[in-house]
């Protein structure tokens, strides 16, 4: 079987792009953010870990002088330190990008709004240590260790912006894409409609033509039998416009016996399918209905579109189509099913049949049951379902109207 999808609806792949979209930023966030977070437990872990050392030590060995703790310790790190008296004046830095030699009014004090911008992100770490006064333990605060950010904390910052700009060239791209799917979904449309036009009026049109001429060798006996048919044909041109200038516009709903508009549509179809190789019969099984407001013309034209899609899924030779009619008391609705032993639909297409320019032929536009579910359910607020296919067994739809007496 050739599956032809000529158009998929966009919705679905809207709503799709814009939440894998949205996971992808979030998930990004996340990501970064953890990592940002992480970065920093691992600065603060550090950081602590060297004060922690440096009070034991000036615990044990009564150090006053805390340069060595700088050099020895805090110039081992690679992200921003500064180290201040507990006024907060920097007395020492490391990985700023002012030399730590230059101890310059301008300089401290470029060094010093560094730093307290460094507070702002990271609580300082108070340089301490204890000694024992009398019987007295006493913490001798001594200095301040800031620190910063690190290089690659401070490029993951940036990462979130750097996100949402991917995000919204993304769906930017998804925009133009999805313009580009809408201008061709109105091609393919208007496309489809001309051939389907042209397609209905061309069995009435090619009878006439046949019609005229036998006229021009007829007698009188033999235009009275031809005269009817060309008024057949005249009156199904004259229907074929009724139903192209009845869509979307609603009304034109009359009681109707829905049975006898179903052998209508069965008697002229029957004519025009296969007779010979893959013979194609219609086999009906109709039950008493109620009247149904419908416009008849346009469901007419909608059980022909049903009809001839299962007409063409047959392949095998004594094709059956099988239309049942009945109405279901528990609720209050007419049921019509069409079933044939066709092809089947494959399960992963169940859900493209009503869209249009899906088509399980090579040829065609694929607008039959996407204009029959649109009489169905927009015009006579009906449903026209896929009820089950299986490969190789045959599919069956089915139409619900409800009744409103």
């Amino acid at each position: 079987m050739t599956v032809n999808l000529k158009y998929r609806s966009s919705y679905n792949l809207k709503a799709s792009l814009f939440v894998l979209g949205i996971l992808i930023i979030l998930g990004l966030l996340y990501v970064s953010q953890n990592l940002t977070d992480q970065l920093r437990d691992e600065a603060r872990k550090t950081v602590t870990f060297y004060a922690e050392s440096y009070a034991k030590i000036a615990s044990e060995y009564e150090v006053d002088d805390y340069s060595f703790f700088f050099e020895q310790f805090v110039g081992r790190i690679t992200f921003p330190v500064v180290i201040s008296t507990l006024e907060n004046v920097p007395s020492d830095w490391k990985n700023l990008d002012i030399d730590s030699r230059n101890k310059s009014e301008e300089a401290l004090a470029e060094v010093k709004n560094i730093m307290l911008a460094m507070d702002s992100e990271n609580e300082p770490i108070t340089l301490s240590y204890r000694i024992e006064l009398g019987k007295v333990d006493t913490v001798i605060e001594i200095a301040k260790l800031h620190y910063g950010d690190s290089k690659l904390i401070t490029q993951l910052q940036w990462l979130p912006y750097i996100e949402i700009g991917i995000a919204g060239i993304f769906i930017l791209l998804g925009f133009a894409g999805f313009q580009f799917i809408r201008r061709s979904e109105r091609r393919l449309i208007w496309a489809g409609m001309a051939k389907e036009t042209a397609h209905q009026l061309g069995t009435p049109l090619s009878s006439l033509m046949g019609w005229m001429e036998m006229l021009e060798d007829a007698d009188s006996e033999k235009m009275s039998k031809l005269l009817p048919e060309m008024r057949t044909d005249i009156k199904r041109l004259n229907r074929v416009a009724n139903r192209f200038s009845q869509i979307g516009v609603g009304g034109g709903l009359k009681p109707t016996d829905l049975n006898e508009v179903i052998e209508v549509v069965i008697k002229y179809l029957q004519k025009r399918l296969p007779q010979k190789g893959n013979k194609v019969e219609i086999v009906k099984k109709l039950r008493k209905l109620p009247d149904i407001q419908i416009n008849r013309d346009l469901f007419e034209w909608a059980l022909e579109n049903i009809i001839k899609n299962s007409a063409d899924a047959i392949s095998k030779e004594n094709g059956i189509i099988e239309v049942y009619s009945d109405y279901n008391v528990r609720k209050n609705r007419v049921e019509i099913r069409v079933s044939d032993n066709g092809i089947g639909i494959p399960s992963r297409f169940h859900k493209e049949i009503f869209k249009p320019g899906y088509s399980t032929k090579s040829r065609g536009w694929g607008l039959g049951l996407s204009l029959a579910k649109r009489i169905i359910e927009k015009s006579h607020k009906g449903e026209l379902i896929l009820k089950e296919s299986k490969k190789n067994e045959g599919t069956t739809m089915q139409i619900f109207f409800y009744d409103k007496q």
